[in-house]
């Protein structure tokens, strides 16, 4: 395994592909099984799948032939497990190249579905395995060695499976050299290979045209293109190049999957939909009873852990007390996950969460290779077990188990929720479901919506009311002044047929029949609206008295 003093480089010209994985060590057990039990038969099985892939045949098959090309990995740790540890990408637009560039991309397409298949196996030989042990059968009135005797009868074979199917595992995955061989094949040599730094080039033999590329390391990602009126996210988004699948960094720039899951207890969920996060329950760095287990060096209680000491507790003892960070797996939501004697973890509850939405600095990956480059081991006391044997049980786990762990889950990274035995949920109706203070305030809002909605509706019916008002008395105003005009018209002729005498009685000289005649409607509007006159009445020599009145004044 990978302790912090192992420096192994691996061998230039070698590919990161062909580099060996270091053998894991199996636990002694006092307990035997018979060869021919179907649980043994089908732990072989696995193991045999591990060391007979046909992607490890090929690598082996085709190792000499490319030798002689220094496809080599930058990264100075032992490789482990090669896969998605490669990204391609199309390069070239000219139409003679394409039916070579389509018979590239098949070889890489069925190299993918092999990989994906063995991986399929391994998960179902894996999870028939152990389905297939009996519970253990503990005898009435058994001691408690006898029960320790008889549980552990049903733990090792399980234990056997796993780690078995994480061997299997870490040979699984993309192997460099036999998908060379393959696009070799397929192409009939028409292309050759070239490195250049993290970039593998795929060129024709004839033209030497670049028209395809295969990524390794950090030159497999690119930056997810944002939106410009996105908000920014805490930890960008990447993308694997010739892929949608998204990435984010961790703590040490380890590109790992942007979405993850994490299983809770109903008490733990509501906690994090009414408190807005959760976070370990000891996140400190002081060592503590933990001193008592493990071998600290010079390190007492009230010292503190470095930053790998406190990711090794929490991997090897961080359960209660003394959980120092918050595991989360990026297995897929169908694949079992299983603690270290076979027993399937199950949660009440069970969240997504979007890695993009969490700092990269409260973010630490454990089961990918460079990750596990620096990981450490501890002496544990009580186990009496060397610290390169707390490493590898430290390593088994988080392959296992595909494990980041975080300083801390807000509530805004979780984009949906699923209690046992019911479908996936948004947040949203998660907390209305189980965060009364947000039922309350969304209740709140939706009232203040719905009031705020009448109060439109109730200013709208009044506007339009208010026009029908305007335009009823604009009506009547025009009506009214319709009227006037009429009047004011028949008191004009009703004056050029009045008589001198009664002209002059009514106090018509030529001056004033000038003035009145000149705006006549005004001065019966006039009249009217001084409720002198009526829109009804008919011109008369009274009339004509009220209107010469108006106009002297």
């Amino acid at each position: 395994m990978n302790t912090h003093t192992d420096k192994t480089q691996t061998p230039k010209g070698q590919s990161v592909a062909n580099a060996v994985a270091p053998k894991q060590r199996s636990d002694t057990s006092t307990f035997q099984f018979v060869d021919n039990r179907p649980v043994a038969i089908a732990q072989r099985k696995l193991q045999q799948m591990a060391d007979n892939s046909l992607q490890v045949k090929q690598l082996g098959d085709f190792q000499a032939r490319f030798n002689g090309q220094a496809f080599h990995s930058r990264s100075t740790a032992p490789v482990q497990r090669a896969g998605d540890k490669i990204a391609f990408e199309k390069a070239g637009e000219q139409a003679d190249e394409q039916a070579l560039r389509d018979i590239i991309e098949h070889a890489i397409e069925q190299h993918r579905t092999t990989k994906k298949q063995a991986k399929d196996a391994i998960e179902k030989t894996k999870d028939d395995t152990i389905a297939a042990v009996p519970d253990a059968k503990i005898t009435a009135g058994a001691s408690k060695e006898q029960e320790k005797v008889e549980r552990e009868v049903e733990r090792q074979p399980k234990r056997a499976a796993l780690r078995a199917f994480v061997a299997a595992y870490q040979k699984g995955g993309w192997h460099l050299k036999a998908l060379q061989k393959e696009i070799l094949v397929a192409t009939k040599e028409a292309v050759r290979f070239e490195q250049h730094g993290a970039e593998i080039q795929i060129r024709k033999v004839d033209d030497k045209k670049k028209i395809y590329s295969i990524f390794l390391e950090n030159e497999r990602f690119t930056a997810k293109a944002v939106e410009p009126e996105a908000e920014p996210l805490p930890n960008p988004a990447f993308v694997k190049k010739g892929t949608t699948k998204e990435y984010v960094q961790d703590a040490r720039n380890v590109y790992i999957s942007r979405y993850a899951s994490r299983g809770c207890s109903m008490e733990q969920l509501k906690s994090l939909l009414s408190l807005g996060s959760i976070k370990p329950r000891n996140p400190t760095d002081i060592i503590g009873n933990q001193a008592q287990t493990f071998n600290f060096g010079p390190k007492g209680e009230k010292d503190r852990m470095d930053q790998r000491e406190k990711e090794f507790v929490q991997i090897r003892d961080g359960s209660g007390y003394d959980q120092r960070f918050l595991s989360i797996t990026h297995a897929k939501e169908t694949r079992k996950i299983f603690g270290n004697h076979g027993e399937v973890f199950t949660s009440e509850a069970m969240v997504k969460i979007d890695l993009a939405k969490i700092p990269k600095g409260m973010i630490f990956n454990q089961h990918l290779d460079v990750s596990r480059a620096g990981m450490i081991g501890l002496p544990n006391k009580e186990r009496k077990t060397t610290k390169d044997k707390e490493l590898e049980s430290a390593v088994y786990s988080v392959i296992k188990n595909r494990e980041t762990l975080l300083q801390e889950l807000p509530r805004t990274a979780i984009t949906a929720v699923k209690i046992a035995g019911e479908n996936w949920m948004s947040l949203h109706d998660a907390r209305l479901r189980y965060d009364r203070a947000y039922q309350i305030a969304q209740e709140d809002e939706a009232r203040k919506v719905q009031a705020a909605e009448r109060a439109e509706k109730e200013k709208a019916a009044k506007k339009a009311s208010s026009k029908a008002k305007r335009a009823a008395d604009d009506a009547a105003e025009m009506e009214r002044s319709a009227a006037a005009a009429a009047l004011a018209g028949k008191v004009a002729t009703f004056i050029k047929k009045m008589t001198p005498k009664n002209k002059k009685k009514a106090g018509l000289t030529d001056k004033v029949v000038k003035y009145l005649t000149d705006d006549l409607q005004w001065f019966v509007e006039q009249a009217i609206s001084e409720k002198k006159l009526k829109i009804t009445d008919e011109p008369s020599n009274d009339i004509i008295e009220i209107l010469v009145k108006l106009a002297k004044i």
